[in-house]
């Protein structure tokens, strides 16, 4: 079965390389691939992270938000999707990644960042609206967007991120922060005053009010859980980020250690 699964996966490689350099893959398709490559690439290395083909599925990325900011061609709301799957799978390559990967990825002015922004004020104005009867949702989200069009206003949970969307992109800029402290001999007073600045924004975070109650087809998945798992996330980076740069002040590490696994064990 292993040695199947590494012929499709070579065969994926060949053929993506192929469709971009004669522009006969769709972007969307190639992104998928990029993707579903980065988790493959276990089958035939035991300690991976998928960082080339992660930098491939963002210069995608990139390539569709600049073809439709020239052409303003409709983005699919596939997109959405795909980009979150990309922010799973890459804020987790940047954790355990000895190597910086892009460090720029989750800033505010990035352009992934800023459609994932402009979405997102799609989806809080409908939460605030979704009792008004006067409210033309249709004419409202294209307003929103700016010609955005094809997205559509989701409130339900990621199966990968949960509520915890917006939590995923400040990890993701902890631990670039914290790849980039691996290779100085001493801690400058820039990176303590980021790292401060990143723990506010942890202690701070909230999830998101839903509409309404979401329906899960999983009987051992309910909301209290998903809610946990996000929190455990937060303290999980917590402690990531004290141990890394301990001139911030914080909890102790034992104490971070035990809400974190008091958070899990809460789990089913």
């Amino acid at each position: 079965t292993k040695r199947i699964g590494m012929t499709y996966m070579k065969q994926a490689i060949n053929e993506l390389a192929q469709g971009l350099t004669d522009n006969s893959i769709p972007n969307e398709v190639a992104l998928a691939t990029c993707i579903a490559l980065t988790v493959t690439e276990t089958w035939s290395t035991q300690v991976t992270t998928g960082i080339a083909h992660l930098r491939g599925a963002k210069s995608i990325i990139n390539k569709i938000l600049k073809n439709h900011e020239n052409s303003h061609q409709p983005i699919s709301p596939t997109f959405k999707v795909l980009c979150n799957i990309f922010i799973y799978h890459d804020v987790l390559a940047r954790i355990v990644s000895s190597q910086l990967i892009d460090s720029n990825a989750y800033d505010q002015n990035s352009e992934m960042i800023k459609y994932l922004k402009k979405v997102e004020a799609v989806e809080a104005e409908e939460r605030q609206k979704s009792n008004s009867p006067e409210s033309d949702t249709d004419e409202h989200v294209n307003r929103l967007l700016n010609g955005f069009s094809g997205v559509e206003v989701d409130d339900t949970i990621d199966p990968l991120l949960g509520c915890a969307q917006d939590l995923f992109l400040i990890i993701g800029r902890t631990a670039s922060l914290i790849t980039k402290t691996r290779s100085l001999n001493k801690i400058s007073l820039s990176i303590v005053s980021n790292a401060v600045a990143l723990k506010t924004e942890l202690e701070n975070w909230k999830h998101k009010q839903l509409i309404k109650q979401p329906k899960f087809e999983d009987p051992y998945c309910d909301l209290p859980s998903i809610i946990a798992t996000a929190e455990s996330y937060r303290y999980a980076t917590l402690l990531y980020l004290h141990q890394a740069i301990p001139e911030i002040p914080s909890q102790t590490s034992r104490d971070l250690a035990e809400k974190v696994l008091m958070l899990l064990a809460s789990i089913p």
